[in-house]
């Protein structure tokens, strides 16, 4: 048996290791050292400690979750950079503050205690951060004791942010887009549901590769292109062709927009198969151009037979006699077929707008003489009609750089339109000035006015107003259509303005001013002398429109033969030896162009004025007429003035 002082010792011994065992787990935990030696009956042994505990401590800062150290006391001894992120202040502000300052409400010391204590247990929270948003999270706890102190380790979920996640999440898988999102250096990243079925790739099969296998291979470079604007802050939508994993070609809008998370850079990338839209655009393309061929054809057909019916008026006035009772029927089919002529040449200049086919000849022009010429084309609308027409004109010249015949037109349009819609005892009124190197016309009537839904549509094509008196009025819609894009041609704008039905309309035209000097257009109507020097031969297969083209030359004082298809027309230009031949170019086996050619390869051929006849006048048919030697191009009905000048045009003599 020991003796006491034996015992005491051991005692002793043993009291000293314990102190010096509860040392190293002080020491240890507090992470003071980094081994322990331990000395047994061979060499000591060395534990290195803080290889062992990095792990952990790495797991801790890489977590996705806050983790936080707290004192009894609420004090935040620790926090990871998850939690600093979540609440948005840096870890050197939250250590040393009170964790009841972050819970939304604050909790009070009795509070507190018991919400540390039910975080064993997990608990759902509220947090203010300091960006003063309120997040909802769940904290989960462990408990340690070091130096006698009881320490709670949290673990806190943002459950915003997941319940965003999830809503994120369900939101992309459910969308009927294809969605997408990129690395900076535009490798897939994410893949939805839709984006496997509209380009044929599994997740898989695009997770990890560069977005540029969806895009034909020459495109590479302007994809490259697009990410980097897109990484610099450049929202980019476009459509494109792209490819699918079978390599065929699928119609895809793309819209693509840059995204910062993490202080990293990427792009998310939605796509939208437009495949049933472009075909649909492409129908309408087709559609559109159908209607622009009818509307064409239309008008080319509509004027052969007013050729013959002008042409057999204007004879018809020179056999007249002053006073003859049938003057006034005369005048009326004067004036109605000149209405007719004027909507074939609306729907001809619908069809070439629609087109882009339309070409200005521009020039230097006085305004105010456009709109005279204007006033004097609608004038036996407006007698017609019992209104007064009052013109207010700029006292100082305004030039513009403009086709001086649209420019006529475009008010000729704008006052017939007054006048159609204004009743017996109106006024119709127009008026100019200059204004911030603009000219401004207003053209204003005391007419039926414009309900408030028609403004915005009153420039549309076909576009008419409703109402017995307003059907009565006549036109198919097209003369305001035509202003609107006769202006816009010219750099300027239209406007329409009415303070409601009954109480009249204001048609406003703003056009850009020119500098240069205007040049004198000659709008004049007048009647010139008929010259009797030349001999006239006309190549027309329509008998009708021959005959009374003839007729309409012989009166003007002509020689005239007529033959009724090219191979005749040859023929009798051998016999005739004319000054001056007009050929049809539509005619049935040879046609007008190549009985042209042929022309200028005969015998005095180099010498004739030979000038085309047709119903269509767009760019593309004078350009052929000139190619095939043509001298002009008219189109039918051709106007008596502008015959008249061919006539005694200095340019064709007799040497005959």
């Amino acid at each position: 048996m020991k003796d006491a002082k034996v015992v005491d010792d051991e005692r002793s011994d043993l009291r000293r290791r314990l102190a010096e065992a509860e040392e190293t787990l002080r020491a240890i935990r507090s992470g003071e050292i980094d081994a322990i030696v331990v000395e047994g009956e061979a060499n000591p042994a060395v534990y290195t400690l803080k290889g062992a505990a990095d792990p952990y401590r790495l797991l801790v800062e890489q977590m996705a979750e806050g983790a936080l150290t707290v004192s009894s006391k609420g004090v935040i001894l620790y926090c990871n950079a998850a939690f600093a992120r979540m609440i948005g202040r840096p870890r050197e502000r939250l250590v040393g503050s009170v964790v009841s300052d972050l819970i939304v409400p604050r909790l009070d010391r009795p509070q507190l205690t018991e919400f540390l204590e039910s975080t064993a247990r997990g608990r759902e929270i509220e947090l203010q951060a300091d960006s003063g948003e309120t997040i909802h999270a769940y904290v989960s706890s462990a408990f340690l004791t070091i130096d006698n102190e009881l320490l709670h380790c949290l673990v806190v979920t943002n459950l915003t942010h997941q319940e965003l996640r999830i809503l994120h999440e369900a939101i992309v898988g459910s969308s009927p887009d294809g969605i997408c999102s990129l690395k900076a250096d535009g490798t897939i990243a994410s893949w939805n549901a839709a984006a496997v079925d509209l380009f044929g790739y599994s997740s898989r099969e695009a997770i990890g590769n560069s977005v540029c296998m969806l895009f034909p291979a020459e495109l590479c470079r302007e994809v490259g292109e697009i990410l980097r604007r897109v990484l610099q802050g450049e929202v980019v939508r476009d459509d494109f062709k792209c490819v699918t994993k079978s390599g065929a070609g699928v119609d895809v809008s793309l819209g693509l927009s840059p995204i910062i998370a993490d202080d990293k850079s990427a792009i998310v990338v939605i796509a939208r198969d437009i495949t049933d839209r472009k075909t649909l655009e492409g129908e309408l393309r087709d559609a559109g151009r159908r209607k622009d061929e009818f509307i064409a054809t239309l008008a080319h057909e509509l004027r052969n037979p007013l050729a013959p019916l002008r042409n057999g008026l204007y004879v018809l006035s020179k056999l007249h006699k002053t006073g003859d009772a049938t003057q006034p029927v005369h005048e009326m089919m004067e004036r109605q077929v000149n209405h007719l002529v004027r909507l074939v040449d609306d729907l001809m200049d619908v069809s070439r707008i629609s087109r882009g086919k339309i070409s200005l000849k521009k020039e230097p022009s006085d305004l105010g003489a456009a709109i005279r010429q204007a006033a004097e084309m609608t004038r036996e609308l407006v007698e017609a009609n019992e209104l007064e027409l009052k013109l207010m004109l700029a006292e100082e010249p305004l030039t513009l750089d403009a086709d001086p015949a649209r420019i006529a037109q475009v008010f000729s349009n704008l006052l017939d339109n007054a006048a159609k819609y204004t009743h017996a005892g109106g006024r119709v009124e127009i008026f100019s000035e200059s204004r911030d190197g603009q000219a401004i016309v207003t053209v204003a009537d005391t007419g039926i006015g414009i309900p408030a839904e028609m403004l915005p549509r009153v420039f549309d094509l076909f576009t008419q107003m409703g109402g017995a008196f307003e059907r009565s009025r006549g036109g198919i819609g097209i003369g305001l259509a035509l202003v609107r894009d006769i202006v816009r041609l010219h750099g300027g704008d239209v406007e329409a303005h009415s303070d409601g039905v009954g109480l009249g309309s204001r048609f406003v035209v703003r056009l850009p001013l020119a500098t240069a000097p205007a040049v004198q257009a000659n709008f004049s109507s007048g009647m010139r002398k008929a010259l009797s020097s030349h001999r006239v031969l006309v190549i027309e297969d329509n008998l009708d429109v021959a005959d009374s083209f003839a007729l309409l030359l012989k009166t003007l004082g002509a020689t005239v033969q007529v033959a009724n298809d090219g191979a005749h027309g040859l023929e009798a230009f051998a016999d005739l030896r004319p000054d001056l031949v007009f050929v049809d170019l539509g005619m049935p086996d040879m046609n007008g162009y190549e009985t042209a050619r042929r022309i200028r390869e005969r015998p005095g051929g180099k010498d004739v004025t030979l000038i085309a006849l047709s119903g269509w006048g767009g760019a593309d048919a004078r350009k052929r007429t000139e190619e095939c030697g043509c001298d002009r191009h008219l189109v039918k009905p051709v106007e008596i003035q502008e015959l008249e000048k061919i006539l005694e045009s200095s340019q064709i003599t007799n040497t005959h």
